[in-house]
């Protein structure tokens, strides 16, 4: 799961020069946090791996007029390969060396955000193969409630400008956010397969669930990097399927070769800066930096013209942290159905606008900061109409199996989506449930015939959803709303969503 050859990515020219810190070190604009990869060491990149390393350096090039610094995780990236995983004894080794990684990002966290919270400093976190998988858990341990470190999300959250998970082994079938890279969003990291022999985490586990979308902290922010049949992170596109368990078993009987040989050089290689995926980092630092620039605009910064529907709510971040605002008043006339509100402590101060009819609109303020200071932000916001829902399911199945799945049955459900109108719509291959959607697991099966990620009219997309039974559950009756939710190209958010009922009978 890494590589350990160095390899030295000089920072861009235009940019930010990235400079190290630590927790008592000067508040900068933006801190990067990243994770190398298994077996790599601080003599590679600083401690960021050579693909962590191109994901900071293509941020810092988009960062002109910023300071930005940079903090590598101390853990221990324990080495990894498919024969010593094949050893319970290994896989505890590694597992408690994600485990220290989470913890190291946590901690670090901890100690900075209270000296530098009142700066507005913000945050972005990085990491390649095992590394990826720690910023995914620490993510985890950051949005969940009730939770150690639920108050800390609570400060961080809204200064997180983006996560860059590169070869991400814990990544999940549709798990939303920014995929990136050649690999279908059906498939999922090695980790998953590995679960099924006690390849298991002791303390920062990961969740099967897609990756969470919270007020402040939008899924768009997270940004997975991943090639097909890649070996780590595209597990369940490696062809094994003459074995029951088939995502793991080639590792423990050592077959399949030539194929494991390939996936693992595409994890090895793609991601270098002279790699074929080096261009999907670039693109998703690039986008992390977007993203921190509109939310920390310097002085007279003109932010990116914001997409929002006809009857719901835009909204434009004017400063992250409200605890620093003093006030905020319109430059230009105010706009009609709009709202600008100074936050509060670890809120926002925003712009708000419920749009009654499509158009653009601009608008310019001055946030009016505690410190005296004041700064003049301007940009647009654009409506756009509300398309009539189209979407509806059909050919619902549902079954029981008197067979186990590890140690408990199990139920399944089938069902296809269809469009019934023809309209500019990209329905989500990621579908999550109302009741119990960090434990339920949805599968796109296939249905786009012509590989342009639209359900066209015509198309029926597959979808295969697994729960299981308890065993304290007999003559149990369930029941599920599988909540589909649908985009079109403007960007202007959910605009229909389908809601599926399902009866589950054992």
């Amino acid at each position: 799961m890494g590589i350990t050859a160095s390899a030295v990515v000089p920072a861009h020219a235009a940019g930010a020069d990235p400079i190290k810190v630590g927790s008592t070190s000067p508040c900068q604009d933006v801190v990067v946090l990243g994770a190398q990869g298994s077996g790599q060491t601080y003599a590679d990149n600083n401690g960021f791996g050579p693909e962590a390393w191109l994901g900071l350096t293509a941020y810092a090039g988009h960062m002109e007029g910023y300071e930005v610094g940079y903090y590598t995780v101390p853990y221990p990236s324990a080495p990894a390969d498919p024969i010593s995983l094949t050893t319970r004894q290994y896989r505890q080794t590694f597992f408690d060396s994600i485990d220290s990684g989470v913890y190291e990002t946590l901690k670090f966290l901890e100690q900075r955000v209270p000296r530098c919270q009142d700066e507005g400093e913000h945050y972005v976190l990085m990491g390649y193969s095992q590394g990826a998988m720690v910023m995914h858990r620490a993510l985890w341990q950051l949005t969940q409630p009730k939770t150690k470190y639920s108050a800390l999300g609570g400060q961080v959250l809204p200064r997180l400008d983006g996560v860059l998970a590169i070869a991400d082994g814990d990544r999940v079938a549709n798990q939303g956010g920014v995929p990136m890279d050649t690999a279908g969003d059906g498939g999922y990291g090695i980790w998953w397969g590995g679960a099924a022999v006690g390849a298991t985490s002791a303390k920062y586990k990961p969740l099967k669930a897609p990756i969470p979308n919270l007020p402040y902290w939008p899924a768009t922010r997270f940004h997975s990097v991943c090639h097909a049949k890649d070996l780590v992170c595209d597990a369940s596109n490696l062809d094994l399927s003459y074995s029951s368990n088939k995502y793991w078993n080639a590792f423990l009987q050592a077959r399949n070769a030539s194929t494991i040989a390939a996936a693992k050089e595409i994890h090895e290689s793609y991601y270098w800066p002279t790699g074929d995926s080096a261009a999907y980092v670039q693109s998703a630092a690039t986008n992390i930096a977007k993203t921190s620039k509109a939310l920390n605009p310097k002085t007279g910064t003109k932010l990116p013209t914001v997409p929002v529907r006809v009857g719901q709510k835009g909204m434009v971040t004017l400063a992250p942290d409200g605890r620093d605002v003093l006030s905020v008043q319109w430059l230009s006339n105010p706009i009609p159905n709009a709202e600008i509100s100074p936050g509060m402590p670890t809120i926002p101060a925003t712009l708000t606008w419920s749009p009654t009819s499509p158009g653009i609109v601009d608008y310019s303020v001055r946030v009016s900061f505690t410190d005296g200071t004041s700064k003049d932000i301007a940009g647009a916001l654009q409506a756009f109409a509300i398309p009539a829902p189209s979407l509806s399911a059909v050919n619902l199945q549902t079954q029981y199996s008197t067979a186990l799945d590890g140690n408990y049955p199990y139920s399944t459900v089938t069902f296809d989506v269809v469009r019934t109108a023809d309209s500019d719509s990209t329905p989500l291959k990621g579908f999550s449930d109302r009741e119990d959607p960090a434990t339920d697991f949805y599968s796109y099966t296939g249905g786009d015939a012509n590989g342009n990620n639209l359900l066209d009219v015509g198309e029926a997309w597959s979808y295969w959803a697994k729960f299981d039974w308890g065993p304290w559950e007999p003559g149990t009756v369930r029941t599920r709303t599988v909540l589909v939710s649908a985009n079109d190209t403007t960007g202007a958010g959910a605009w229909t969503e389908l809601e599926l009922p399902v009866t589950l009978t054992r």
